[in-house]
């Protein structure tokens, strides 16, 4: 069997990174000039995945490559040490936002 994207689990991550980075749908709408909320929304519970263009775009936003953005059928493995580094992340972007460091913080221009 060849590689899959994993829509689920690629919604699921996108999600957390959109969350550690401060970036909201709303946010991700404007940037890609998206007519409807809905389809990021639909990106986020694994409906639907993010078409090339759009993947190509928001690795730009968010400072990774495409490839980190997605999630296979490869290796559950890498699956469970990106999520488990994103929680990492997270909370020490948060525990930055208390003390008051708000360049810790990435923004949508």
């Amino acid at each position: 069997m060849y590689p899959l994207i994993d829509k689920e689990k690629t919604g699921r991550w996108l999600k957390l990174l959109f969350a550690v980075r401060g970036v909201r749908p709303r946010d991700i709408q404007e940037y890609l000039s998206l007519g409807c909320i809905q389809t990021v929304y639909r990106w986020l519970d694994g409906t639907n995945i993010p078409s090339m263009d759009h993947l190509y775009a928001l690795s730009g936003l968010l400072g990774i490559t495409v490839d980190q953005m997605v999630v296979g059928n490869k290796d559950d493995k890498a699956w469970r040490g990106r999520r488990e580094a994103s929680f990492r992340l997270a909370g020490y972007l948060a525990r930055m936002g208390e003390r008051g460091n708000k360049s810790a913080r990435c923004r949508v221009a």
